[in-house]
């Protein structure tokens, strides 16, 4: 067994621009991401719940971030179209379902 220290993007469209001139507060953005990866963060992630059948591998993990911060955009102009999950400055995924 060995740790990462992953890097997560995460990428959105929306078809319109508010009158402040955002689609989407990156701050907000932010704080949906942080909450989402507390539940993972300083654990070994074999031993989690959520990846009891399927193994942490990066592709797991940005699958299941997506479907965890989907539901958080649904009732925004924004879309979630992407989480790309890095386990190493040169090895990472997008995951687009």
């Amino acid at each position: 067994m060995h740790g990462h220290r992953f890097k997560v993007v995460i990428r959105a469209e929306a078809s319109t621009v508010g009158t402040d001139g955002m689609a989407y507060d990156f701050a907000e953005m932010k704080r949906h991401v942080r909450e989402e990866l507390a539940l993972v963060d300083h654990c070994c992630l074999n031993e989690l719940d959520e990846f009891a059948v399927t193994p942490p591998s990066s592709e797991n993990i940005a699958a299941w971030l997506f479907g965890r911060l989907q539901p958080r955009f649904a009732d925004s102009p924004l879309r979630l179209s992407a989480v790309e999950v890095w386990e190493s400055p040169t090895a990472g995924v997008v995951y687009t379902p």
